[in-house]
């Protein structure tokens, strides 16, 4: 899970987003304690914090007093976040095909043709 180019809390947070987007963590679906988390991420548990605040701050996990964490997420919101995850990944692979040489437009077409196959 290490990118050097995100904060660990971030990346705990994206994993999260990824488990959501497969369903591996669905709507109303408890989460680990925050210790538990930072037990099985091996960070602290202050990174772990920072990290659900974030995924609460952005509407997707709801804390419930003396109860826990759970996934608060419905079906379109998922689908949002999938559109934003094949974004990311198409912006990257625009951003890899300038790299070697390829302009935005002929990336666009290799990648339709790689869609096609």
């Amino acid at each position: 899970m290490m990118d050097k180019t995100q904060s660990i809390y971030q990346q705990i947070a994206n994993n999260m987003i990824k488990k959501i987007i497969t369903n591996e963590l669905k709507n109303n679906d408890m989460l680990p304690s925050i210790r538990e988390q930072a037990r099985s991420y091996q960070v602290t548990p202050k990174t772990v914090q920072n990290a659900m605040k974030k995924l609460e701050a952005l509407g997707l996990i709801k804390k419930v007093q003396g109860s826990g964490i759970y996934v608060s997420v419905d079906e379109n919101q998922r689908q949002t976040l999938i559109q934003n995850e094949i974004h990311k990944i198409y912006q990257q692979f625009i951003k890899e095909m300038n790299q070697i040489g390829f302009s935005k437009e002929e990336a666009k077409i290799k990648f339709l043709e790689a869609c096609d196959d």
